[in-house]
């Protein structure tokens, strides 16, 4: 898992969706910003999943922790 890489990936996309003006927005298509809205859908998606990965990863460690301290 290369959580730093995907924060740095996640960080470059959502930067460049919040560099759009309007200008830049009234000149894409309807299918240019049904696709913008998809990816960032997509990456919203996989890094709640990946924050979720890593926080059963941290459970499951913190458990195993605990049994074998017993």
């Amino acid at each position: 898992m290369n959580i730093g890489g995907e924060k740095t990936a996640h960080s470059r996309v959502l930067a460049s969706f919040n560099h759009l003006d309007q200008d830049d927005e009234a000149d894409l298509t309807d299918g240019l910003k049904f696709d913008l809205v998809r990816r960032q859908r997509n990456v919203m998606v996989e890094k709640k999943n990946s924050f979720r990965e890593l926080f059963f990863l941290q459970l499951h460690l913190l458990m195993h922790k605990k049994m074998n301290s017993v």
